[in-house]
């Protein structure tokens, strides 16, 4: 429509200041109209023949535009609101990681006190047995929280950590653990 309306202008300013500038020249209307004519004829073709489907590619190509506009709009929003959740779970998965790592030491700590607790007992009713068979005894209870220890931590790292982590982070997770647990006993060892 608005291609149409330029279109008509155009003409009709033509039409207006080609006699003007003719005249000038020596313009026959009978001689040089034909001119006007043809000018007339070749803009009204060209609009009827280029004028709809000009302006439906032009129309198909705005809303081809817009839509893949409105398309990375959508997805720009999709992967903010993920990142957002990805940064709020990986919050979540530090504090848990924490978590276990407080878990791990109380756990560990309570096991060496009820070991070190067996132990005096233990030494108290043997008090008529010789100092190999102490320290033999100390040794095994020492390995068996160890390897208790080891494996409860295992337990409990696999089953938590496996529906939350990624295994380059579970693996990370596990190891930082064992090295824990390996300071708390080598402490405890010193102890005895």
């Amino acid at each position: 429509m608005m291609n149409g309306r330029r279109l008509t202008i155009g003409v009709v300013l033509s039409a207006c200041i080609a006699p003007g500038t003719a005249m000038a020249g020596g313009f026959v209307l009978a001689e040089n109209g034909f001119y006007i004519i043809d000018f007339l004829v070749i803009a009204y073709l060209i609009k009827k023949m280029a004028g709809g489907p000009l302006k439906n590619f032009l129309e198909n190509r705005k809303n081809t535009i817009t839509r893949e506009l409105e398309e990375a709009k959508r997805l720009h929003e999709e992967a903010s609101e993920r990142l957002t959740e990805y940064e709020a779970k990986l919050n979540e998965l530090e504090a848990e990681r924490e978590r276990i790592r407080a878990g791990f030491k109380a756990v560990a700590e309570q096991e060496s006190a009820r070991i070190m607790k067996d132990a005096e007992a233990q030494a108290a009713r043997l008090v008529g047995d010789a100092a190999n068979r102490i320290e033999q005894e100390t040794a095994r209870l020492q390995r068996a929280l160890e390897t208790e220890a080891v494996e409860m931590a295992m337990n409990m790292a696999t089953t938590k950590l496996a529906t939350a982590l990624t295994d380059s982070k579970q693996k990370e997770l596990v190891g930082d653990a064992i090295d824990s647990i390996e300071s708390m006993t080598a402490g405890s060892v010193r102890l005895q």
